[in-house]
């Protein structure tokens, strides 16, 4: 019996420091239609996350709090709507090469005119991108970025 318990002991811990390591596994996106510009055409895209050594994010060639303040200063409805609360999430697909092959909302905000706002301005803007890396190369990935609006002014998560 003294045994038994000994070893439900080191099973049980066992079991705990192998759940509380954490996963780094890359996530793979499931693509509902072909993108055209993909290196690879494929019926997924990885978002990839720098915690993992062999994964580096697409970066883009303006700085968050760059794009925060474009945002807030160009978009029409946080203008109109000053007392707006939201928030979203928009993702854009960056092939081998650093070039945008699509923008999407990954979650839409509770208003369809400030999403299709959101879409148009960074449509419209057209920045260079440093494409996704994983295991020493380039490839396609997606990077989202969460929103929030209070007060009507935007913030990135």
């Amino acid at each position: 019996m003294k045994t038994l318990v000994i070893h439900f002991f080191l099973f049980s811990l066992y079991s705990f420091g192998q759940e509380s390591i954490p996963k780094t596994e890359t996530k793979k996106v499931l693509l509902r239609k072909k993108v055209e510009g993909m290196c690879i055409p494929a019926k997924f895209v990885l978002e990839l996350y720098n915690g993992n050594p062999d994964e580096v994010e697409p970066k883009c060639s303006i700085d968050k709090e760059e794009l925060i303040e474009r945002l807030n200063s160009d978009l029409q409805f946080l203008k109109k709507h000053p007392d707006f609360k939201g928030r979203g999430m928009v993702s854009v697909i960056i092939n081998c090469e650093g070039r945008v092959v699509g923008w999407a909302e990954a979650v839409k905000s509770r208003n369809e005119e400030l999403n299709e706002e959101i879409l148009r301005f960074l449509i419209k803007q057209n920045f260079d991108w440093k494409p996704g890396i994983y295991k020493e190369e380039n490839i396609d990935s997606l990077f989202s970025f969460s929103y929030q609006i209070v007060r009507g002014v935007l913030r990135l998560n």
